[in-house]
């Protein structure tokens, strides 16, 4: 083991440095290997496992989920990774996804040997492979350690954890896991922006070895031309047309140990993807002092010194005068002496109880906060932040006065427009001269989302849903009429109704001329039945209409007559983020159209 490796990893993982000194457990950070391990699955036993269900609901655009795992580790030359992508990678993501990004203890990740060791074959050398189920199935049944209980060594994947490690496990069972039907890009992606990720066996070849930038990644493999390899997908981008992964190479690999693979790629080289249910450790909430003062405590008052007994003293008697000559009188009587004065002692006062003094805490109530005066640039960072918290949702706003705005947009529900008032309101000073902010349900938020470049500059593209009557209230049984006038440029036309029970039915495409329509000219269809018609029927509800224009075909041309919102939605997005990405191919625009449908009086 070189020094810097040590250095390297003392720095990361300093609780268990002293324990791990000597461990080859520092290969976490050591430059990149070419072990692979992954044993691709049965593939009837694959189609027995239980399956998410498929996506139906709003996609934003992108997810990352890689700042909540810990850093990239490397398997060495072990067979291993099926361990460091359900242990290491997404075990420790569930345990630790509640704090903030960075700040996983990485000692206390989940240890990949613990998984490897003891999922493959008893025996076998350190390449050989395990199954992502096989390993999915021992951390719910059993669970897991951290590699402070058992650290990864790439010397040897013999050693079995002892008794008392093995009673630690179960703290890190995990609750669920299912496979994914891994060719629908939008069930992959559905999982991931609920932010689950999901662990995944591909195909690779020596140029995936190789891969050291952040550039996509668009090789296929297969079986018979390349090897197998488990890693975690952690996030998509429908503007690069890629899904982000994680490995277990090191951080030399690919971008800091992450990549981007192609959709395309992804789908025609995987073999197998699972996603897992587990609990997750809650951030510890900052423990309240309150802050208690005593008024002053009146001195405790002391019993009254005890009285000293009064005595009466007796006068002392005066000597008897001389006898005179005895003249024989009778006797004069003698009074009687005084009686000896009788000295009452006082009875001792008793003491009176001994007041109990009454210590009263007195909280210090917090003085009200002095109004505070935002700035301009302060005020519309807290509206941002309020804005920002709406997913399938659009926002633009002006700022006429320092503490005023006016809003535009749509969201998806009325939660989430009282939800938007009641953030506002809390921004100090704030006023709202106008809330034009429209509920648009899904699909309807995500198809006005995917198209909001476009819709920013329709150039003259403009879309009616019309009645016979020429409202815009439709009635079942009638016939819908579609107005169209094209844009300021040679256009290609795509017209699609998006009904209220969440299918899109596509009204109008090019046709197989393959010529673009001219500019500004306005077009009618459904008025003329020999040629086309659209006809009212249930579901019923508030509907969209929405029109697109590009110079240049659309990827997607030869689509189904109807298919679900969520394909429609997703494969418009790539269509259109290519149209107008880096790789413009020329202008764009869209447009859309409101219309309510109801059933007929019965």
């Amino acid at each position: 083991m070189s020094s810097n490796i040590l250095d390297e990893f003392n720095r990361l993982y300093p609780a268990v440095a002293g324990v791990l000194a000597g461990v080859a457990l520092a290969v976490l950070l050591s430059s990149p290997a070419a072990a692979q391990g992954l044993e691709p699955e049965d593939e009837v036993e694959y189609a027995t496992f239980r399956s998410v269900p498929k996506f139906r609901a709003y996609l934003p655009a992108e997810v990352d989920l890689s700042p909540k795992f810990p850093k990239p580790g490397n398997q060495g030359d072990q067979g291993s990774c099926t361990a460091w992508a359900t242990g290491y990678a997404l075990r420790t993501y569930y345990e630790y996804k509640n704090y903030p990004p960075e700040s996983i203890p990485l000692h206390n990740a989940i240890s990949p040997a613990f998984l490897y060791n003891q999922v493959k074959s008893r025996n076998s050398n350190c390449l050989v492979g395990t199954r992502i189920s096989s390993t999915l199935k021992f951390l719910q049944n059993t669970g897991a350690v951290t590699m402070a209980d058992f650290p990864y060594s790439r010397e040897e994947c013999s050693r079995q954890p002892p008794q008392t490690v093995l009673s630690k496990a179960g703290d890190f069972r995990i609750n669920d896991w299912q496979r994914i039907n891994f060719k629908k890009l939008d069930d992959v992606k559905g999982q991931l922006a609920a932010g689950h990720p999901v662990v995944f066996g591909m195909y690779v070849s020596d140029p995936f070895l190789e891969h050291r930038s952040d550039a996509v990644y668009n090789r296929v493999s297969d079986r018979n031309h390349g090897f197998a390899h488990a890693m975690v997908l952690v996030g998509y981008s429908d503007k690069r047309r890629a899904l982000k992964l994680m490995n277990s190479w090191g951080s030399d690999w690919g971008n800091n140990g992450f990549a981007w693979v192609a959709y395309d790629a992804f789908v025609a080289s995987t073999n197998s993807a699972f996603t897992m249910r587990a609990p997750s450790k809650e951030l510890p909430k900052p423990k309240v002092v309150a802050v208690v003062t005593q008024e002053p405590v009146a001195p405790v008052p002391q019993p009254a010194p005890e009285p000293k007994p009064v005595i009466k003293k007796t006068p002392k008697p005066q000597p008897a005068p001389e006898p005179k000559p005895v003249v024989k009188v009778a006797p004069k009587p003698q009074p009687a002496p005084e009686p000896k004065p009788v000295v009452k002692v006082a009875p001792k006062p008793q003491p009176q109880p001994k007041p109990v003094a009454k210590v009263v805490a007195k909280v210090t109530p917090k003085p009200p906060p002095k109004p505070v005066r935002l700035s301009k640039a302060d005020v519309k960072q807290k509206v941002r932040a309020v804005l920002n918290q709406f997913r399938c949702a659009g926002f633009s706003f002006t700022q006429p006065a320092r503490t005023s705005i006016a809003l535009n947009g749509y969201l998806a529900s009325e939660k989430d427009l009282l939800s938007l008032k009641q953030g506002l309101e809390k921004i100090p000073s704030l006023k709202t001269e106008r809330l034009n902010v429209a509920v648009r349900t899904w699909p309807q938020c995500e198809a006005m989302q995917t198209f909001a470049e476009p819709l920013l500059t329709p150039r003259g593209l403009t879309v009616k849903a019309l009645s016979a009557k020429g409202g815009r209230v439709l009635t079942e049984g009638e016939k819908l009429i579609v107005e169209v006038t094209t844009p300021d440029f040679p256009s290609y036309v795509y017209v699609t109704y998006l009904q209220a029970g969440g299918d899109a039915v596509h009204l109008i495409r090019p046709d197989a001329s393959g010529k673009p329509y001219p500019p500004n000219k306005t077009l009618t269809f459904g008025n003329d039945p020999t040629k086309i018609s659209f006809e009212i029927a249930s579901p019923f509800g508030k509907e969209m209409i929405i029109a697109v224009a590009t110079s240049k075909p659309l990827e997607k041309s030869a689509l189904e007559i109807v298919e679900e919102e969520r394909s429609y939605l997703s494969s418009f997005r790539q269509a259109i983020l290519q149209q107008i990405g880096e790789n413009r191919k020329g202008p764009a625009a869209a447009t859309y159209g409101l219309l309510t449908t109801r059933p007929k009086a019965r």
